[in-house]
Formats: structure tokens, C-alpha cells, sequence
């Protein structure tokens, strides 16, 4: 492009001593057409703005999920009558990606046709954003000027966290202590009875006794009330930009999931809190993952949702000592939350903390609490890794 502003500058200077110095009508006409080139180009280019349109669509429903990719098709299209050449469209790439193209394609259009393209959309993150086209940059036929504008169509999806399915737990022994502790660990029956419930074990029911009854009853199993799992999530935000806070909050719901999800498949039960309209205690039990997922996904983290209140407030409740152990989820390991850790931990229940950071760990605080332990997670890189 510079190449041919040199040599556009260069014969247009030509031209204008061509008529200084020798007239005539050839060279008034050479004149006149190289000063009209910028017009023309001016004009192509609002043309091109104007007439030029882009249509998107996903081969489904307009909610993804982090880290899936899905087909992904746009349409450029030319609602004029002269053909439309030297562009480009530029992609979003910092949330989203698509493969298959670049933004180096330029793209020629014919009057009033227009081109389809199939690729592949990959999400990054959960949220609602902005993918695909992003700008569109225009160039004259004569190569002279570019011109570029945010795309008037954009296309807005909602994305959905991912469910990371772990296998284990790289973490202390306390752990899976907790874990074997689900009452599915039980294998005795007790002597008392009570009425079926779905789900219930078919081979715990006492089929005389309910041949009396005229309804189901099972025989209940010996062994102490089971202890749950509980998990603190911190629900605030922190930044203004989607690209500072959604990276974060992304690996915070995936981590809290994934954790419900493995003590759930083990039939512990899950108690999750967190801040919504006040602080919000979330039983999660045998069959009730889908339910808890489906409000995970419509959660939204905000700059109000002050972690330190939701700490005060669950250690003025009972709910949380009834842990067999208690997991954190935080983007910092503050004063406060240390404390929180510390007042649990009192009650000899073991306390993990995962702390949501692009720190290496080298400014973490380290926890020198009984029973309690800290990890760095950071945003990006596969979550079965590093927890």
C-alpha cells in the first residue's frame, strides 16, 4: 500500500508539471483522472460500508460451552451493484477463537452475491461475549487506502462453564478420608425401617414387612450420620475489563463444579456457599447435580459481593461445622480469609484452600494452621492437572 501511494504521489506530480509546463489536452485529461482516483476511492469505500453485510450463525442454539468447540458458519455478503474486493474481517481472539481462516483472507465479492464460510468456534471462557467478526477492513481498488470499522451485526452468545470430571484429588489424605466416609460405605443393615424413596438401594427393601404394610419399606443401614463436604466460593469480582475477570471466574466455577461433581458421583453430599441475594447455602444431594449446574451457570459474579461478609456470615452459621471437610475457592488468600480457615480448622475439620491466581505461589501466604492447606490454580491450562 505504500508502495502505491509512492507511485500514485509520483505520477500525480508528473501530471501537474505535464500541464505547467507543456498543456494540452492529454495531459489536463492525465491530470484530471489521477486527481479523481481518491474520489473514486472515497466513494467505493462508503459504498463498501453502506452495502457490505455479514451474517452469523452457530450450528445451534446461541449457549456453548467453555472449552467445545462448535461449528461456527459467516456470511459476507455484497448488496450492490459493483463488485466489492480487498476485504478483510478480523476475528475476535482474545475470549473466543476460530480455526480454519485468518484475518489475512481478503475476500472478492460479485454484485449482490455473496460468500459462506464454515469454521470452528472455541470459547475460552464462561460469560456472555461478543465472538466471530469483529472489524472489518476495507481497501480501494487502487490500493491506496485502508479503512477499518467494528462490525454493526455483532454476534453475542452466552457460554456455559465447562464440567471437569476429575478422577483424583491431588491433594492431602484428608481428602479421601472425607470421601470414604459416604454412607454407600455402609454395608450392614440396621434393624430399623422406613419408607422407600427413590433411589434407595432395592436390595435393602424388607418385602415382608411390606407386604404388610401395602408399601415399599427398606431396612436403614448402621454406621454414624454421614458428613458432608462443604465449599466456600468466593463470588466477587475483580476488574473492569472481560479479559481481566473472566479468566479468573471462569477456573472458580469450574473448580467448584468439579469438585461437586466428584464427591456427588461418590454420593457425599455437597453443601456449597456463596454470596447471590445474601449468602446463599446450596445443598447438593444424590440427584441433584444437574439442578445445581443449570444455577451455576446462570451465576454472576459482581463487585458488591464482598467476600468477607460471606466469610462472617457462614462462620456465624451451624451449617458449616457439620463438614467433614471444608474447601475454598478464592481469587486471594486476605486476612480474612485466613481467618475464616483458622476458625474452621478449630473444630478439627480439614480445610483446603485453592487460591485462583497467575502467581507462581511466591506471594501466596502460606497457611501454618492445623489441619489446613493452600494451592495455586491458575486461570488457564487444564484443571486435571493442577488440582
Amino acid at each position: 500500500m505504500r508502495r502505491n501511494r509512492i507511485i500514485f504521489i509520483i505520477l500525480w506530480i508528473c501530471s501537474l508539471v505535464g500541464i505547467s509546463f507543456y498543456g494540452g489536452t492529454v495531459s489536463y485529461g492525465i491530470f484530471a483522472a489521477l486527481t479523481l482516483v481518491p474520489v473514486i476511492s472515497l466513494i467505493y469505500i462508503i459504498s463498501v460500508c453502506f452495502l457490505f453485510r455479514i451474517y452469523q450463525e452457530l450450528d445451534g442454539a446461541r449457549e456453548l460451552t467453555a472449552g467445545k468447540a462448535e461449528r461456527f458458519f459467516f456470511t459476507l455478503y455484497n448488496e450492490s451493484p459493483i463488485v466489492f474486493s480487498g476485504i478483510r474481517v478480523v476475528f475476535f481472539s482474545d475470549l473466543s477463537g476460530i480455526s480454519g481462516l485468518d484475518d489475512c483472507t481478503e475476500y472478492e465479492l460479485p454484485p449482490r452475491s455473496g460468500v459462506k464460510k464454515q469454521t470452528v468456534l472455541l470459547c475460552r471462557y464462561r460469560g456472555e461475549y461478543e465472538v466471530g467478526v469483529r472489524q472489518v477492513v476495507i481497501q480501494d481498488f487502487f490500493r491506496l487506502f485502508t479503512f477499518t470499522y467494528k462490525n454493526r451485526e455483532p454476534f453475542k452468545i452466552t457460554v456455559k462453564p465447562d464440567i471437569i470430571h476429575l478422577t483424583a484429588l491431588d491433594s492431602a489424605e484428608m481428602i479421601m478420608n472425607a470421601a470414604r466416609e459416604s454412607a454407600d460405605n455402609k454395608r450392614e443393615p440396621d434393624v430399623f425401617v422406613r419408607e422407600y424413596d427413590p433411589g434407595d438401594d432395592p436390595r435393602l427393601i424388607n418385602w415382608k414387612l411390606s407386604a404388610v404394610q401395602n408399601k415399599l419399606m427398606v431396612r436403614e443401614l448402621k454406621g454414624e450420620e454421614q458428613q458432608g463436604i462443604g465449599i466456600i466460593m468466593d463470588s466477587s469480582r475483580d476488574g473492569d475489563e472481560p479479559l481481566e475477570y473472566l479468566p479468573v471466574e471462569n477456573r472458580i466455577l469450574e473448580t467448584v463444579i468439579g469438585l461437586t461433581l466428584f464427591f456427588n458421583e461418590r454420593n457425599v453430599p455437597v453443601t456449597v456457599f456463596y454470596t447471590g441475594k445474601g449468602t446463599v447455602t446450596d445443598t447438593v444431594g444424590r440427584n441433584g447435580f444437574d439442578g445445581f449446574y443449570s444455577r451455576m451457570c446462570a451465576f454472576s459474579f459482581e463487585k458488591e459481593k464482598d467476600p468477607g461478609v460471606l466469610f462472617r456470615e457462614i462462620m456465624e452459621r451451624r451449617e458449616i461445622y457439620s463438614s467433614g471437610m471444608v474447601f475454598m475457592v478464592v481469587r486471594k488468600l486476605d486476612p480474612r480469609a485466613a481467618e475464616t480457615v483458622s476458625g474452621i480448622s478449630s473444630f478439627g475439620i480439614p480445610v483446603m484452600v485453592y487460591v485462583v491466581s497467575e502467581d507462581d505461589g511466591g506471594d501466596t501466604p502460606s497457611l501454618r494452621i492445623p489441619r489446613a492447606d493452600v494451592k495455586v490454580i491458575p486461570p488457564s491450562g487444564a484443571l486435571v492437572d493442577v488440582i
